[in-house]
């Protein structure tokens, strides 16, 4: 443990940043995100070996698991428009309500491998600032799968997992109920825009929340772009919007 010594003189300010660029470059050298980009490649193919089933996994290629097929894979899924910040955000929270343990690892992985893919796209146009940042999320992803499986999280998500499926059924129903104000509230002509929707019931549908503590966002900002997300992805939420016959 670092013990400060009394007796040394205090650093100037000067000293003081040339002192902990020093440290940092120190720590930092060997660490470039080629070689982070490299690694994170190397822990999703180890993540993916841990996996317990790959039946439902729609972005791997095949079970002959190879990082550099798979993100390429999810290169192309991001030029062609499949995988958007949208998709991303839904993926993100549909690991909080998984239907088993096994859709939640696969998602993680998913989620991980999406972000390695936009580091390396990021670093092949020099964005080194885009990179690293694309680059922690898949870390956090990894990270977070890699904890779950550890036995004594196994044996919780277990214990926890019959109010996990009543959270998710409390979450579909808040989806529905939202989709029917949606409809409810819909003029004539159908409403412009997924945006003049949420506009038209935003302010019912935090009423709404509060009296039915549904299992949604209670702050406005995050229940508009939950509801924007819904609107544009969600065929039932899209045809409510439409004209009305």
């Amino acid at each position: 443990m670092y013990t400060p010594n009394e007796n040394q003189e205090p650093l100037s300010s000067e000293d003081h940043d040339e002192s902990l660029t020093n440290a940092i470059s120190s720590i930092m050298e060997n660490r470039t995100i080629e070689i982070e980009i490299n690694t994170l490649k190397e822990d999703a193919r180890t993540c993916h070996s841990l996996r317990k089933s790959k039946d439902f996994d729609e972005y791997y290629l095949d079970e002959n698991y190879n990082a550099e097929e798979s993100i390429e894979f999810c290169l192309k899924k991001i030029k062609n428009g499949e995988i958007t910040k949208f998709s991303i955000s839904n993926l993100h929270l549909s690991t909080f309500f998984p239907k088993s343990l096994e859709e939640k690892e696969s998602t993680l992985i998913i989620l991980s491998e999406i972000y390695i893919a936009i580091a390396q796209a990021a670093l092949k146009e020099n964005s080194i600032r885009q990179a690293w940042g694309a680059a922690c999320c898949a870390r956090n992803y990894l990270g977070h799968f890699l904890g779950m499986r550890d036995d004594l999280l196994h044996k919780k998500y277990e214990r926890a997992k019959s109010g996990g499926y009543a959270k998710a059924k409390n979450a579909n129903l808040a989806k529905e109920m939202m989709i029917d104000l949606v409809r409810q509230k819909r003029p004539t002509k159908g409403w412009k825009s997924p945006t003049s929707a949420v506009e038209g019931i935003i302010d019912t549908a935090l009423d709404l929340i509060k009296k039915e503590k549904l299992r949604l966002p209670i702050n406005r900002d995050d229940l508009t772009q939950y509801l924007i997300n819904l609107l544009i992805e969600n065929k039932d939420a899209i045809e409510a919007t439409k004209p009305l016959n």
